[in-house]
């Protein structure tokens, strides 16, 4: 990670694997977002980026129920210092909406929606439901939902657990005259109806960085939003139970690597145990027969070339991405399971890469 953190500069943490997923967002001069949620063991990923490097906590976002998105989000929520609190679940929104399985995991999603509803009752201005073009201004950003649209989500009828990704409260950041995508776990075909809405004022598929929706399931990609023909920064969480992103032949990982030169994971779709113990790089192919990835020569100042092994952070699977006036960005590995994937030939220069 990071040793500390320029306040111009904004900075994007996507964690995971774990129990879940979370990005956690730095944005200048000293404000912070977490969307969604994720843990290990021993930590709450964002809540330990949060205590590292302090700032304002202003607002904490659920997309939707799923259990890999709000595991260790009752520990954030229970912060009391969060300005707002961003949710669209029915739970929340319909006090006459019946609960499910999902919620009864751990008792934790439970937990959580009472935390959300007891804090917008007592503070009001701290609610955002987050419905299509609902927005909150964040440091010198501006957060705005995508997506759900508020009449259709409250007259879709959930008929299985999959069904919550119709709901899911995908989002992006304006800052500094750039674009940065938040996917959650939105399907397709509602990228291209969320696209044409927003046509006027942006063109979502000319982001600079994207978290890609749904682990980088096939059903979740769209060209409307992620083929503009250049070079952009796509970060994927994988899914172990689910095995996302698939490496087969015209699945998901195959469409992001063949619309970027390099795809970012934080993980490979395996176990915890057996994911890489070093930031790695691979290619598709290489995936396939299951090769195992080579580790990345780091380049560190004053040891240029020096094959080095990061030291060891205190939070697992993570990309930090440090975005300046300039617009390039710089990526810090965490020093455990980050992959590369590249294509075999690639036209382009690395991407900056720090420790």
């Amino acid at each position: 990670m990071p040793e500390k953190l320029d306040p111009s500069v904004l900075y994007i943490f996507v964690c995971g694997p774990g129990q879940g997923e979370s990005t956690v967002i730095h944005v200048p001069p000293g404000e912070w977002i977490v969307v969604d949620s994720c843990r290990s063991s021993k930590k709450v990923f964002a809540a330990a980026i949060l205590q590292k490097y302090g700032g304002t906590k202003a607002c904490l976002v659920l997309t939707h129920r799923h259990q890999d998105h709000y595991r260790g989000l009752s520990a954030l929520a229970e912060m009391s210092d969060w300005r707002t609190l961003g949710c669209n679940d029915r739970t929340l929104v319909d006090p006459n909406a019946t609960e499910d399985g999902e919620k009864k995991i751990a008792n934790e999603l439970g937990q959580i929606f009472s935390l959300i509803r007891r804090r917008w009752q007592s503070d009001p201005s701290s609610e955002w439901k987050t419905w299509r073009r609902t927005k909150q201004f964040i440091g010198e950003g501006e957060l705005l939902s995508l997506h759900p649209d508020e009449t259709h989500a409250k007259a879709f009828e959930i008929k299985s657990s999959d069904d919550e990704n119709v709901l899911s409260s995908a989002m992006v950041l304006r800052w500094n005259g750039n674009l940065f995508l938040l996917g959650a776990d939105t399907p397709t075909p509602f990228w291209q109806e969320i696209s044409g809405c927003f046509a006027a004022e942006f063109d979502l598929a000319e982001h600079l960085i994207a978290k890609i929706p749904h682990h980088g399931s096939l059903p979740s990609l769209d060209p409307a939003i992620l083929n503009d023909g250049r070079e952009q920064l796509w970060v994927v969480t994988p899914y172990n139970s689910s095995r996302l992103p698939k490496y087969d032949p015209g699945q998901g990982l195959e469409f992001l690597v063949n619309g970027n030169s390099e795809v970012h994971l934080t993980g490979l779709p395996v176990a915890q145990l057996k994911q890489p113990t070093s930031p790695c790089r691979t290619t598709l192919p290489q995936l396939r027969v299951n090769a195992s990835p080579v580790p990345i020569l780091m380049t560190i100042p004053g040891r240029v070339g020096v094959d080095v092994t990061p030291t060891k952070s205190e939070l697992q699977n993570f990309y930090a991405i440090a975005v300046d006036a300039t617009g390039i960005p710089n990526i810090f590995h965490s020093a455990d399971g980050t992959v590369v994937v590249q294509k075999p030939v690639s036209s382009r220069g690395p991407v900056g890469v720090k420790t």
